[in-house]
């Protein structure tokens, strides 16, 4: 059963569950809300969400996005870490458990979304990174990883995940020199996949994410673990594991539906079978 949520809203629209970060003024992912996260991720890859909502099934995909229009999120708690002890067991364990947010994200078997809008630096950006899509409003005044200004480096995965993204240079430039975009760069930069009006974002994202959980969710999951594969396994590991998956989905329901629905000149009408 899904636990109560102090900063972090959670409803579903069919297939499709909406995480929303509620921590005003600016959304800061504290300890708090890093753990309401963590928790939510582990019942969403295990199938015990329990989410209130008219349809039954499975949950298809997930969006993350912002409780509050126009602010996704500023980031991890900097006033946290001036709190406590420098370099001491407390911060290091506090950090872990922020960091931990961003590969529980990453590590969800279904398709995710991050909404992004206003500003998403530092471990908001982070967040956004771990998500398989990001789309963000043209009021997007401020996406970057600004760690390297107070001394530090993006922890949540950040180096290694932009670097995957957009290649070495582009993530250089951006990590080692702080920099802050707007949506426009952001897009050119290959940040996001795509930039809408933002007074049409919530409801675009949300077609998106309908249109994904329409396909073949195992197709889906095998997917996501092949991407992910493509930069952990070894010579020709990756592809003898894309054809052990493709083989295993020649088997299924859905695939012959997929066939069938070709042949028959109709949309394919998926059931995770």
């Amino acid at each position: 059963m899904t636990a109560t949520y102090e900063h972090v809203r959670v409803h579903r629209s069919d297939a499709v569950v909406i995480v929303e970060l509620d921590n005003p003024p600016l959304n800061i992912i504290t300890l708090d809300v890093a753990r309401d996260l963590v928790r939510l991720c582990a019942e969403l890859a295990s199938g015990d969400a329990d989410i209130p909502d008219t349809s039954d099934g499975a949950v298809r995909a997930v969006v993350f996005r912002s409780a509050h229009r126009g602010l996704f999120t500023a980031g991890a708690d900097i006033t946290m870490m001036a709190q406590l002890e420098a370099g001491g067991d407390e911060l290091w364990s506090a950090f872990e458990e922020v960091a931990a947010v961003f590969d529980a994200v990453e590590q969800l078997p279904m398709p995710t979304i991050c909404q992004l809008e206003g500003i998403a630096l530092g471990g908001g950006f982070e967040l956004a990174l771990a998500c398989d899509f990001r789309y963000a409003g043209d009021d997007l005044a401020q996406v970057g990883l600004p760690e390297v200004r107070i001394g530090l480096l993006p922890g949540g995965g950040g180096t290694q995940r932009l670097a995957r993204l957009v290649g070495a240079g582009v993530a250089t430039e951006m990590i080692m020199k702080g920099m802050r975009y707007d949506a426009a760069t952001a897009l050119a930069k290959g940040l996001v996949h795509e930039v809408i009006p933002a007074d049409e974002l919530t409801a675009t994202v949300e077609l998106r994410a309908a249109s994904l959980a329409a396909q073949a969710p195992r197709a889906l999951r095998h997917i996501k673990t092949l991407i992910r594969a493509s930069f952990t396994h070894a010579g020709d590991d990756g592809l003898r594991l894309e054809r052990e998956l493709f083989r295993d989905l020649l088997s299924t329901r859905d695939a012959a539906e997929g066939i069938a629905a070709l042949t028959d000149n109709r949309r394919p009408t998926f059931t995770g079978g």
